[in-house]
């Protein structure tokens, strides 16, 4: 069921204009994705800052690409931006909804982002995200990963890893990490 971008009313299934606060409605997709592949060399650093709602995933992938897929659920409520500057990639997504506006989201959960992003096997990852789970799996190299609730599961890692977090942590933070770990 559509409510109102602006009052969060619920809007009539032919409406062009929300009955309560008449504002137009817009006929768009409640869900997109974004595709994007960056050419790297030697050992990229990879960025990732997800404060919206949503899972992320970092896996090992092509050498000398970095491939970043967002699904983004509400993409109207999710401000978002991928970008390269030398061998540095970056990946930003947060909601834009305030906290108090959520209960308009009852039925669809709201905005949201997942994201999948492969990397060469020899990376640096600098990750932060807010919320749901964060799987990082066959990194080698310094992984620094920051969450406030989010859950973290890393797998297969070699090299220099600091997670830090509040909550549901699968492995301890501070720890060096092999292929045995």
């Amino acid at each position: 069921m559509p409510y109102c971008k602006k009052c969060g009313a619920e809007i009539l299934a032919d409406a062009n204009f929300c009955a309560k606060c008449g504002t137009p409605v817009t006929k768009e997709a409640v869900a997109a994705t974004k595709h994007q592949t960056f050419k790297v060399t030697e050992k990229p650093k990879v960025i990732i800052v997800n404060r919206a709602p949503g899972k992320v995933d970092v896996k090992t992938g092509v050498e000398g690409e970095v491939t970043v897929d967002l699904d983004l659920r509400e993409p109207d409520d999710v401000e978002w931006n991928i970008s390269q500057e030398a061998n540095t990639i970056t990946v930003k997504c947060r909601a834009l909804v305030h906290p108090f506006r959520w209960p308009r989201y009852f039925a669809s959960g709201g905005p949201r982002v997942d994201m999948i992003i492969s990397v060469p096997k020899e990376t640096d990852l600098d990750l932060e995200a807010s919320l749901d789970h964060v799987t990082v799996t066959g990194i080698k190299g310094s992984v620094k990963a920051e969450t406030s609730v989010a859950r973290v599961s890393l797998e297969s890692l070699e090299g220099t890893i600091d997670v830090t977090g509040k909550n549901g942590l699968d492995r301890p933070a501070k720890r060096e990490w092999n292929s045995e770990s």
